[in-house]
């Protein structure tokens, strides 16, 4: 549950499959848990979990997300940012379902949560 935002979430542009988008959505999952594990009231946004360091989706499921976009004629550049703004829609989707409570706590480049606890 998202608290301190609203919990309207915008669809993905990219169109995955039903199975490849559960397997994005799972791994998204592991990521935001471990992340939530090990960096206690540490807020996280995209940016920070999939993003700079983390920006190589390669060998991962979210490179779906990445591949959609290119095979649809986007730049390199172009598809970076879509497939960027897709998974923060998702990630605000994942967060909004799961039954723990997330709050937004402001905004780098994109919303920044943080796990209630």
């Amino acid at each position: 549950m998202l608290k301190g935002i609203s919990s309207r979430v915008k669809s993905m542009s990219a169109k995955l499959s039903n199975e490849d988008l559960e397997l994005v959505k799972a791994y998204m999952l592991g990521a935001i848990n471990d992340f939530c594990k090990n960096n206690k009231n540490e807020a996280f946004s995209i940016r920070i979990m999939f993003g700079e360091d983390n920006a190589d989706w390669g060998k991962t499921p979210m490179q779906k997300i990445y591949d959609y976009h290119i095979n649809n004629g986007k730049s390199h550049d172009e598809a970076r940012k879509i497939a960027g703004q897709d998974a923060g829609h998702l990630l605000k989707k994942i967060l909004n379902d799961d039954d723990r409570t997330f709050e937004f706590v402001g905004k780098d480049s994109s919303n920044k949560y943080k796990l209630e606890r």
